[in-house]
Parts: C-alpha cells; structure tokens; sequence
C-alpha cells in the first residue's frame, strides 16, 4: 500500500512553478513524502526542470483530490485564474481540517490572488503565506491578514539561479555562446529581449492600470507589444551591430508577435531560458522574473516600465547597477551606453541585496507544521488513578 503523502502541492501557473520546484525533492531528502499536481502553464516549467507532477485535469474537484491522498498540508501557488483549482483547495482543506499555505512570488495584484470571483480580496485566503520580501508582506498586511501568519522567506528560484551561475562560469561565456547562439558573429552584441503576456492575455484590470509613458508605434494596446516596438525602435537608432532575440513568456506563442518575428534573429520560447540569459550581452525586460535571473546571473539589464504604476515593481533590484527606463529618451540613452559605451550595469548590488537560502528557511517552516500536526494528534497521559468513563 502506497503512503499517503505529508503535503501535496498545486501550481498552475509559471511563476508559483518556479517558487516551489526545489521542495518535493528537498522533502524526500529529510523523510517527507509529497505530491505535486500541476495544470496549465506551469507543466511545461515542470517538464523543463525535470520535475515529476501529476496532471490535475480539470474533472478533477479539490474535495476529490484531498480524500484520495489525505495530506496534512496542502501548499498552493496563486494565480491570476479566479476559477483556480488552488483556490478551491483552500476552502476543503480549511473545511476538513487540513492546513492550508499559499506562497506569493510578488507583491503585485496582492488584492486578487485569494478573491476568486467573490468581492472579498481574502475569501480564499490560506492558514499560512510564504512570500518573497516584506513589500509583498505589507501588501497582504494591509488587505488584513494577519502579520503573524506571514513569512518572509525569499524565493527557491534564486538558490537555484545561483548554483546555475556557477556552473555557467566554470564553462565560460564564450562556450555557451557559441552553443546557445551559434549563428551570432563574435563582432555582434546579442541583445535579448523577454515579452511579458500578449494583449490578448490582458485581462480588465490590466487595461485600466493607467496611460503608458511609451508609445510604440502606435499600432497597439498591448503593454508588451508597446515595449516591444519601442525596443525595436530603439535598438535601430542605436547605430550598432546586434544579435536580436525573442524570448517568450511561458503564456505567450510566437503567434502572439507574428508581425515582428522578421526583426529578430531568433526565437526563443520554452525549456529553461537562463543559458539564453547567460550568453547574451544585454538583456531587456519589464518586471518578470526573468529580469531577476538577468541579475542574479551578473548580466547588464534594462527594465522598462511602462506605466508609472509599475515603478514600484521588483523592489529587491534597484536604479543604481540595473537600467529602468520609462520613456524613449531614458531607453535609447540606457541602450546607446550599453551598447556602444561600455556602461556596464551588471546588478552586483542588487543581486548581493537578495536573500540566499530560501529554499532551507521554507523547508524548516514546513517540517515545523508537520512537527506540530504530530503533536497535536498525540493523546496526552491521563492522570494517575484516573478511570475511563
């Protein structure tokens, strides 16, 4: 008979994906059993890592999958799908007595990770939030969850970014180059630049965030698409030979950018993108984690933002070794002295200011949840000369 696992995860979207891929094993490692059930975008991720998951197919209810495998901890990733799985994972376990922890990747969109399609920000909160930094704490704090259910733990995905970047250093840039990218010539500059969720992923809320400081060419309403052209635009200005790649979002199709594929050099979409990441000279983005990767990996990076809203986005790097551009002006004068002057930004700062060991910190919270299940399912001695009754 098959043991019945301690925690069962659920994911469902890259981000939560990349937050939670090192634990199973981690877990295995110290004598726990796990079960990871992924859907949607964050297979792929999986596939790619080459973690093991079980598919959650959508006739699959959360009540169902709880009596099947009887965890004491379920740990969730949030989504922006307000008809998640995860969601609803919460509720059953908060009504059957399972201990619920959610973990947060970010602090934006803080009010609609546990709303569902109710009007209640917290309706599907969880007993437990493991997130990044205290900006995404705060957040959380001042819809109303209680401080002392929130741990600050740092992200797994950086442990991991790291150890990569080791790795990536013993073999050389020039080794890694040549393989990742072996049609570029040695005199051209490869330039990557990352989308971030097509128009047509935009959902309401995304559209009404406020007028962009960009424009494009002005042929488009989506934000990605915007930074895109304006990207372009600039890079053509800039007088310099490049090597122009694409780097899709895990959600996004080359499909999504049909119309600009023939400005680029290469596609890239898929698989695990930080040799990619390595390789190239400059990488340009807006506030997705791969411009977190560009950083930890000591790359020069350039993050736009589009919308004053966004300025407060990323709040682990900073303006001082990372280039944030909100207008043309700053972006061609942040592309022209990478490219052409030599200045350097290569995140050092930035990347010395992010937690190490993030993956140990979640580890030692969880075994101390389960510690105290196993306490508490202890039945205390009963007093000398007592009698059953």
């Amino acid at each position: 008979m098959l043991k019945l696992p301690d925690i069962l995860f659920y994911v469902e979207d890259p981000g939560a994906a990349n937050f939670i891929t090192a634990l199973p094993k981690k877990l295995t490692e110290r004598g726990y059993t796990s079960l990871l059930f992924a859907n949607r975008y964050a297979c792929s991720h999986l596939s790619a890592r080459g973690v093991t998951y079980r598919l959650a197919g959508a006739p699959q209810s959360a009540e169902r999958l709880l009596q099947e495998n009887e965890p004491q901890i379920v740990i969730v990733g949030t989504a922006k799908n307000p008809d998640s799985l995860g969601l609803k994972l919460i509720l059953s376990a908060k009504t059957n007595g399972i201990v619920s922890i959610a973990v947060v990747d970010a602090f934006m969109n803080a009010d609609e990770r546990f709303k569902g399609k109710s009007d209640d920000p917290l309706y599907y909160s969880p007993d437990w939030l493991l997130v990044t930094d205290p900006t995404t704490q705060k957040a959380f704090m001042e819809l109303g969850f209680r401080s002392e259910k929130t741990v600050v733990c740092g992200h797994p995905h950086f442990d991991y970014v790291r150890s990569e970047k080791k790795k990536y250093d013993r073999k050389g840039i020039k080794k890694i180059r040549n393989r990742v990218f072996p049609k570029a010539n040695p005199e051209e500059q490869i330039v990557i630049f990352a989308t971030e969720g097509a128009e047509r992923l935009m959902t309401e809320r995304d559209r009404s965030k406020g007028p962009y400081t960009i424009r494009g060419r002005g042929g488009t309403a989506g934000r990605s698409e915007i930074v895109l052209e304006e990207f372009l635009e600039v890079v053509k200005r800039c007088g310099r030979q490049t090597y122009l790649v694409l780097r899709l979002h895990p959600k996004d199709t080359p499909g999504d950018y049909q119309s600009y594929l023939e400005e680029f050099d290469a596609i890239s979409s898929g698989g695990n993108a930080l040799e990619s990441l390595y390789a190239a000279d400059v990488v340009v983005g807006m506030t997705s984690m791969l411009v977190m990767e560009a950083v930890l990996l000591g790359k020069d990076v350039i993050s736009v933002r589009a919308r004053e809203t966004e300025l407060q986005n990323l709040p682990m790097i900073g303006g001082d070794d990372v280039c944030i551009v909100t207008d043309r002006t700053s972006f061609e004068r942040a592309i022209d002295g990478l490219l052409n002057h030599g200045n350097h930004r290569t995140g050092k700062s930035s990347a010395n200011n992010i937690p190490c060991g993030s993956t140990e910190r979640m580890i030692d919270f969880i075994e101390r949840r389960i510690t105290d299940l196993r306490q508490d399912s202890i039945p205390l001695p009963e007093p000398k000369g007592s009698q059953r009754v």
